[in-house]
């Protein structure tokens, strides 16, 4: 999925279907990412899977930018926005 396509989904969904695919495909990327190359934690407010920090991100892209994986997109939206503290990564 690219960049461009997450953020129609996340924005503009056609459907129910597209905007659940979008946030199961974060989901993933969440799940195989987090504590490794961003430090997630859901007590910190605001760590919400699509918030500003990655919206953000989607829309301050050129066209051509928004061809890259939207999976490589979000992990540096996330990273940027819950860097992992230089003695590893939290949990929790």
């Amino acid at each position: 999925m690219s960049g461009a396509r997450l953020l129609h989904q996340l924005d503009q969904p056609a459907s129910q279907a597209e905007a659940a695919e979008a946030v199961a495909y974060l989901q993933g990327v969440m799940d195989a990412t987090a504590d490794r190359q961003w430090c997630y934690s859901i007590t910190k407010p605001g760590t919400d899977l699509v918030q500003p920090a990655l919206t953000d991100k989607l829309r301050s892209l050129t066209p051509a930018q928004a061809r890259q994986s939207a999976g490589v997109l979000a992990v540096q939206a996330w990273a940027e926005r819950w860097p992992c503290p230089a003695k590893g990564c939290c949990h929790g």
